[in-house]
């Protein structure tokens, strides 16, 4: 005979546990034994963790909310103060005392972290008015009044967070579970994405997952993970509007910010005139790539004039650095938010100014001019990508299905053969950013041989950029491979030349 399901494995939605509990509150109180009908107009408050020496403490039958000098309260929040508990298991006691086991659900296995499965949650874990709470309880508005991207956005009422895996052969650490509110992504060319935003009990703020074994708060922003065969996300944005018919694009960073964008430039997007994009990050907002019928774009960039390091105007330097990329294929405009000085957003002026000063300041934003130093980095970026494409034409690298290379410069300016080793976080910033490891001086397998001197064995022909930085081919039969662990074809391609790291 099975155990019962234990409590971390039980839970009720809050979409159903709202609705049952709504005309049903006083029941609550009187299980929990609170007086709230003697005394009136008030009683001592029935937190512990309140001294309420002069009664403040009332009921709003109307409201459904307790009403005290410590603060206005939810029913769920009057059970997790009285009996200790936390909202989750609040749910499941309101359920309990309502008679309501109907609700009451067990949890039966983790939810995958690829985008198509964050995006199709089972229906017993999923709450799509989720991302609509947080949204709009950081603009200050309703859930109902939160532009929808065109986008898709999910909310998943429970969602497991893992930290990384302490070593290659440990498992990612179970955290915990918290709401979840996941926003699809698109690129101009099709490709998909996904990014995970974990959210407090409540759904009214973003989670606090506590401090990770590197000794800093987790992040409760994720991408998600990289599906089969996926290369990149770069240029994956959440959308607002119809990019396929509207000829204005205005980028912006991060999913609150482009919220306040579509709120500002309701009517605009509307009527087909503007289309939102969301870049998760400043690189985000650096790869996006505008549709086809894109003629103008304003870059909504963060002001991050108040912080040090990499961090210092980092929204400035990635909307002039998509600005350098594609403006001679279309009009860019930069508009920042807030005064000189300041690190401020776009959420932060509609809280602060309301949403007719982020209209005007989008709306009017300055036209790009590229300094004298900027066109000469992008002529060298220009020739540097140039050399790159030539070097990987020359010296075709082999296609593998667990390991990613790619040519890339060095430090010293050189094209050189760099792995993938993962993903980090960008000092400074705190960007997620790929992390890649310079292995070798460029080599290619252009060619597939056959011995017709020795049984038509199979071969292979390498060839290697030699350090006068000319192509030298070297033959070696594959069964080579094999002996001393490749040693003697290793002797030889460093003999023709090649270089590597370490």
């Amino acid at each position: 005979m099975s155990a019962p399901p234990s409590d971390a494995e039980r839970f009720v939605t809050t979409a159903d546990i709202r609705v049952a509990a709504k005309g049903h509150e006083v029941e609550i109180l009187d299980a929990l034994g609170i007086p709230w009908r003697d005394g009136r107009p008030h009683i001592h408050c029935p937190n512990p963790d309140h001294p309420d020496k002069n009664p403040s403490w009332r009921f709003d039958e109307r409201m459904g909310r307790a009403i005290c000098s410590c603060g206005s309260h939810s029913i769920f929040d009057v059970l997790m103060k009285v009996e200790g508990i936390t909202f989750d298991a609040a749910k499941i006691r309101a359920a309990e005392i309502l008679g309501r086991q109907d609700l009451i659900r067990v949890r039966k296995h983790y939810q995958r972290h690829d985008p198509h499965s964050l995006l199709n949650p089972p229906a017993d874990n999923r709450d799509d008015e989720l991302p609509f709470i947080y949204l709009g309880s950081r603009l200050g508005i309703e859930p109902a009044d939160v532009p929808r991207p065109a986008t898709p956005v999910v909310g998943i009422e429970a969602l497991e967070y893992f930290d990384p895996p302490a070593s290659r052969r440990a498992q990612p650490k179970l955290v915990g579970s918290w709401p979840c509110a996941v926003f699809g992504t698109v690129a101009a060319d099709g490709r998909t994405h996904a990014h995970r935003m974990y959210l407090s009990p409540d759904g009214r703020a973003k989670a606090d997952l506590g401090i990770g074994p590197d000794g800093k708060l987790r992040d409760p922003k994720k991408s998600a993970k990289l599906a089969d065969g996926q290369v990149s996300t770069a240029g994956c944005a959440v959308i607002w509007g119809n990019p396929e018919r509207a000829r204005h694009l205005v980028s912006l960073e991060g999913v609150e910010n482009g919220t306040a964008g579509a709120v500002a430039l309701r009517p605009e997007i509307e009527a087909d005139e503007i289309y939102v994009a969301s870049g998760i990050t400043a690189g985000g907002v650096e790869a996006f790539e505008p549709y086809p019928a894109t003629e103008l774009v304003t870059v909504g960039a963060d002001r991050d004039e108040a912080k040090v390091g990499a961090a210092y105007q980092r929204g400035e330097r990635a909307a002039r650095t998509f600005a350098l990329r594609n403006h001679n294929r279309v009009e860019v405009r930069i508009a920042l938010p807030g005064e000189p000085g300041e690190s401020v957003d776009w959420l932060d002026i509609l809280q602060r100014d309301g949403v007719e000063a982020v209209r005007s300041r989008l709306l009017r934003a300055t036209p790009f001019v590229p300094t004298q130093d900027e066109i000469q980095s992008s002529r060298q970026e220009a020739t540097q990508a140039q050399h790159a494409k030539k070097i990987a034409d020359t010296y075709p690298l082999p296609r593998m299905e667990t390991l990613r290379l790619e040519y890339q410069p060095t430090k010293g300016g050189e094209i050189w053969v760099n792995k993938l080793a993962g993903e980090g976080s960008d000092v400074g910033s705190g960007e997620k950013v790929q992390v890649w490891i310079p292995i070798s001086s460029p080599f290619g397998v252009p060619a597939l041989l056959r011995m017709a001197d020795a049984d038509d064995a199979y071969g292979r022909r390498v060839l290697v950029e030699d350090m006068s930085g000319q192509p030298r081919a070297v033959d070696f039969d594959r069964a080579e491979l094999a002996r001393l662990g490749a040693s003697e074809i290793r002797a030889r391609l460093l003999e023709a030349g090649l270089r590597v790291e370490g």
